[in-house]
């Protein structure tokens, strides 16, 4: 990861596509821009990488975490979120 990056990254699992696509409308219906990439090896697996640029880590993490438990149904699993910051 470059130096000074600032991200929030979200990795889950679904065999849904319109359930991993309910969450990824609400973040975008949120005002949260990100980069989706899905698992070769597994194409269940999708991860989300927000660039939090300036705004403070802590509260997009944790309305990341608010918008993804609020639209996740008993289909998507292995929900992960975390704040990488490598601007040190």
């Amino acid at each position: 990861m470059p130096k000074g990056r600032r991200a929030v990254r979200l990795v889950f699992n679904t065999y849904y596509s319109s359930d991993a696509e309910r969450i990824l409308t609400a973040l975008r219906d949120n005002g949260i821009e990100f980069k989706l990439s899905k698992s070769r090896v597994t194409p269940e697996l999708y991860y989300v990488d927000i660039d939090a640029g300036n705004t403070d880590l802590e509260e997009l993490q944790r309305r990341v975490e608010e918008i993804v438990q609020e639209n996740r149904t008993d289909t998507v699993f292995g929900v992960k979120v975390y704040s990488i910051d490598a601007s040190r």
